[in-house]
Parts: structure tokens; sequence; C-alpha cells
């Protein structure tokens, strides 16, 4: 049975959505069921962030509450998140040494330094990242870099060259840096199932299409901005009136109008 928990952590800014994103959809396209749960901060304050994968064999409908696989972007991600790795998990981090606490493995790879190499590291070492966590849960390169395009191949084929770069020096730096396997590995399935990946924000959006909502009011503030986003792409279809408020209080005094409207026709 596979019930495996990782979890990417770092600051605002630091690609924690993304590289996220890029993992969820990995687990998924390769037939597993997935339950991502993102912890987004406010990106004026910055903070803390982090992104919860669940990867299972079943149908999950719930994060769960100790980790396997922790991808810590920055330091401090290790001091919040330490006492929730289960026994014998891996956390992967910046850095260039390896060791075994005890109770956790602790693998370091320069994610920076390799990025470095191929581009921006800012951006970049996010990528690697991504690619040194596959290779420690079992995942194909091939797989992953399917992935990237894509979700990044708007960007050109130069950026997509420098992605598979850099996810074959994750792949490679991992292997070199690990001990021993990966006591959480994924499996590779050999059959696997087409499976559909929606946000909440996503699935929010549909619902209320499907419940007949024809007028949208709102003003875009995380984590509900997908909606928004989501129903401004189906007005042409649903003949859907939507609308973008310059605060709370007008899209609340649009959305009352709208159905005092609506009863009076």
């Amino acid at each position: 049975m596979t019930d495996v928990t990782l979890v990417v952590a770092g600051e605002a800014g630091q690609g924690v959505q993304s590289v996220g994103a890029a993992l969820t959809r990995l687990f998924q396209t390769a037939g597993y069921h997935v339950f991502a749960c993102p912890d987004v901060e406010s990106r004026i304050r910055g903070g803390h962030n982090f992104t919860r994968i669940r990867v299972a064999d079943r149908p999950v409908r719930s994060p769960a509450e100790r980790f396997n696989v922790l991808l810590a972007l920055e330091k401090h991600t290790i001091e919040a998140h330490d006492e929730q790795m289960v026994e014998d998990g891996i956390i992967v981090y910046e850095g260039e040494s390896s060791r075994h606490d005890g109770r956790v493995q602790l693998v370091g790879i320069p994610l920076r330094k390799l990025a470095a190499q191929h581009g921006d590291e800012r951006i970049l070492s996010g990528v690697v990242a991504v690619g040194a966590v596959a290779a420690l849960v079992g995942q194909p390169r091939e797989a992953l870099e399917r992935v990237l395009v894509e979700q990044f191949g708007h960007k050109g084929k130069q950026a997509m060259k420098a992605n598979a770069a850099c996810v074959r020096d994750g792949f490679a730096a991992v292997k070199g840096a690990l001990s021993r396997e990966c006591p959480c590995r994924v499996p590779v399935r050999p059959v696997r199932a087409a499976r559909m990946l929606l946000t909440g924000n996503q699935a929010a959006a549909l619902g209320a299409l499907a419940a007949g909502v024809r007028f949208h009011a709102g003003y875009p503030m995380s984590p509900a901005t997908g909606i928004m986003e989501h129903l401004s792409r189906q007005q042409e279809e649903f003949g859907l009136v939507m609308e973008q408020a310059e605060d709370e209080i007008s899209a609340i005094n649009m959305v009352l109008g709208a159905s005092h409207a609506a009863r009076a026709r």
C-alpha cells in the first residue's frame, strides 16, 4: 500500500506553489490519487509558506498529520516542521552535507549552486529541488520533464532547456547524497488510470456554474482569486457577467444589486 506525504516549504516568493504544483501533477499523471493542501501566507508581508502533498493508491480526502519527505527551501523550514516528520523520514535542504540524526535523514543539496549553472538561481533552484525529490521517491525523470513542459512550456525553448538541465542535476545530486534507499518510495505504476486534477477554487467555480450563477463580483485576494480567474474564462460560454470590484464592500453591493434585479424580472 502506498500512502506518502511530501511537504514543500519556504519563504513567500521562493516558488513553493510552483514546486508543489509540479510534484502534484507528476503523481497525478503517474496514476495516483493526490490530495494537495497549500498553506499560503500574505505575500505583502512575506512569511512561511508550505504545501502538503499526500499521494496514495486509493482515494484520500484529507492531508496527513505526519510527513515522510520535507523539501526545505530555507533553514527555518526544518525547525518549523521537524517534529511532524515520521521516524526515518527524509529532509532535503539547501546545503552540501548529509547526515542521519538518529530520527530523520537530512540530505543536503546545493540547490542554488547547481541552478546558477543554467540561469537565474532564484528561479531555477526550485526546478533542481523538484528533480531531487522526484529521484528520491523513485519517479522517472522523463515523466517530470513532461510535466514541466506542460506547466512552463509557454516560456520558450531556452527555458525548457534550462529546466531539463536542472532536473538532471537534481536527480544526480540526490543519488549521490543518499546513504541508502529512500524508505518512502512511490512505485512507478505499470497501468496509469486517467484522473482529473482540480483545485478547490476550480471545483467551487464549476459548482457555481452548475448551480446557475450568472453574475459574479469580487475583489482578488488570496486564496480565493482562483475562483474569479476560472469564472472569467467561462463568461462567453455560460453567459456570465463578471466584475472585478475595487474592494470587498463594492463587490458585495454589486451582488446585492444583481440579486434584487434578478428577483424583479
